[in-house]
């Protein structure tokens, strides 16, 4: 039986160094058809060489050149421009992926699907630069849900993989002030499809000092750097911010029982906030992140 393709999206910038072996494990997986759009966000290394040297006559691999976007704008441009497939996989440079990654993913998928956008996103195993094992991240969660989008990311954006309904739904309305590429997927998807997590882990998360964006193995590191995240917003409302113009792009398209969320977290009145804390679906999955969110929540600090 011929089965629906998927795109694997990979942005790079000055991925030089891992990239060959994140590029080899795209290779060896055991689903297929797969095609594999590339976009390079304005490297000065050696990135595009090797690029060049990994497609030179393969004819399921789409290679761009573009400016520097950042990392948000660079996902979100492969969403748009990639061609039409059954399914997209985001993927990041410096990672190691499990040979039967997508072939979890996909069937995840369509165990659920029903037409409707579909995200799956996964645990995955933390390793250092040399690929040794770390530790393993995210396994046990509580269920994936509109109320924990609205207020924090569980989906790590390269174990995630969503179906052309919610490619679709994605593209039509690309927002300016997602916070990360992979939690306006969370919050987009939650809000109107469903969202499957997977506890076995599908990738190596490489940690190393230049990571672009990554996950502090310990929990002294892990408490510093958020620590430091708050201090750098100066007073911002990023995360609200971020609701706000879901709210503005998408209330229309909204059911009554999601506008009714975002609009009661929205609303800043005071007994609203104090109500919000207690009586709300709104949540973080650890029970400290809870604690400091309605913190932060009633302060109007998020």
């Amino acid at each position: 039986m011929l089965r629906d393709d998927v795109n694997i999206l990979l942005s790079t910038y000055n991925g030089e160094k891992y990239l060959p072996e994140l590029l080899e494990s795209l290779t060896n997986q055991t689903y297929s058809p797969v095609k594999i759009t590339i976009r390079d966000d304005g490297s000065r290394d050696n990135t595009i060489k090797t690029i060049e040297t990994f497609a030179a006559g393969r004819k399921n691999i789409s290679f761009y050149k573009g400016e520097n976007l950042g990392v948000v704008n660079s996902f979100f441009w492969l969403l748009r421009e990639a061609e039409t497939s059954g399914y997209y996989a985001l993927c990041d440079q410096d990672d190691v992926w499990l040979p039967d990654k997508l072939e979890r993913a996909v069937d995840a998928i369509n165990e659920h699907s029903k037409g409707k956008p579909m995200m799956y996103c996964s645990a995955y195993n933390l390793v250092d630069e040399k690929l040794n094992f770390i530790g393993k991240r995210s396994t046990k969660i509580k269920k994936p849900s509109y109320g924990n989008a609205l207020v924090e990311n569980i989906a790590t954006g390269c174990t995630v993989v969503i179906n052309n309904s919610a490619r679709d739904i994605l593209i039509n309305k690309l927002p300016e002030n997602a916070l990360m590429h992979d939690w306006w997927i969370y919050l987009v998807v939650s809000a109107f499809g469903q969202v499957i997590y997977d506890p076995n882990p599908s990738i190596l998360y490489r940690q190393h000092a230049s990571n672009v964006v990554g996950v502090q193995a310990n929990i002294i590191s892990k408490w510093l750097n958020r620590a430091q995240q708050y201090k750098n917003r100066n007073g911002k409302r990023l995360i609200s911010r971020q609701v706000f113009e879901f709210y503005n792009l998408y209330r229309n398209e909204m059911d009554r029982e999601i506008l009714d969320m975002t609009e009661k977290f929205l609303n800043d009145r005071f007994i609203n906030r104090i109500n919000n804390c207690f009586c709300s679906p709104f949540y973080r999955q650890s029970t400290i992140d809870n604690i400091i969110y309605k913190i932060l929540y009633l302060q109007k600090k998020i």
